[in-house]
């Protein structure tokens, strides 16, 4: 998996950015080491093998694992916000990110990402007067933008946020955690860790920051296969959003 900017997790980092990016796109402004709750299950070795693997060879088994999968969904928190986001293969994405009490609806598909906020999120983190300008319409953000959003567009780019491949990582023991036997890719350079399942494919379960407690810091996969219809909105349901006119060269001097 590629190297990635380092994080608080990265994810968080990405979720207390999301609306700046937002703002920033949509040209109308005016002016506990691991923290797990996994219960060790001694001597009892992965039915998939993944508990024989090293770490980068843990990631790689679970990114293919996850790209060979139809559909899935994640959702949960962060110690910055929370997700419920949907991921479909050769689609798209659909989903919620929360952060700073705003939630901001995320549609992806095309190769084209739409936002669309409620009108005290366009107030309060664009500018007064935008709500209505852009109403309940979705906000398309311009083609240069799309890479720095897609954490939130690309399953496979969200899973490679999760674990930093240059850190440290130590697979643990076979575990059980929410029900499942789940062997864990651990930050040990104090990143979060990343539970595998242990049967069947070796299918990210759940991530959990650093210091997560209950289902604080907690983000979970699931619904894996459930495919969700995922559209690109009606040229009537985007706000036609002015883009600033480039600002004048200064004068030379004669």
């Amino acid at each position: 998996m590629p190297a990635l900017p380092t994080r608080r997790t990265r994810l968080a980092a990405v979720l207390g950015a999301a609306a700046l990016v937002v703002v920033a796109m949509t040209g109308c402004t005016d002016g506990s080491d691991g923290g797990s709750a996994a219960d060790a299950t001694p001597q009892v070795t992965a039915e998939n093998g993944v508990d024989a693997l090293d770490s980068s060879a843990l990631l790689e088994a679970t990114t293919k694992a996850l790209q060979a999968q139809p559909a899935f969904r994640v959702r949960g928190n962060t110690t910055e916000g929370a997700l419920d986001l949907a991921f479909v293969k050769g689609t798209g994405a659909y989903g919620t990110v929360t952060t700073g009490g705003n939630a901001i609806t995320v549609l992806a598909t095309g190769g084209k990402v739409w936002v669309k906020g409620d009108a005290a999120f366009y107030e309060s983190l664009v500018g007064q007067g935008s709500s209505t300008l852009i109403g309940d319409k979705w906000v398309e953000l311009p083609a240069a933008s799309v890479p720095q959003v897609e954490v939130f567009t690309d399953g496979s780019a969200f899973l490679d946020n999760m674990i930093d491949p240059k850190a440290t990582l130590e697979v643990t023991d076979v575990k059980r955690l929410d029900g499942d036997e789940v062997v864990g890719a651990q930050d040990t350079d104090g990143g979060g860790t990343l539970w595998v399942a242990a049967q069947g494919e070796p299918l990210p379960l759940r991530f959990d920051e650093r210091g997560a407690a209950g289902d604080v810091g907690v983000l979970r996969f699931v619904d894996y296969g459930v495919v969700v219809p995922i559209a690109a909105p009606a040229p009537e349901q985007i706000a036609a959003v002015p883009v600033p006119a480039p600002t004048p060269a200064p004068a030379q001097a004669q």
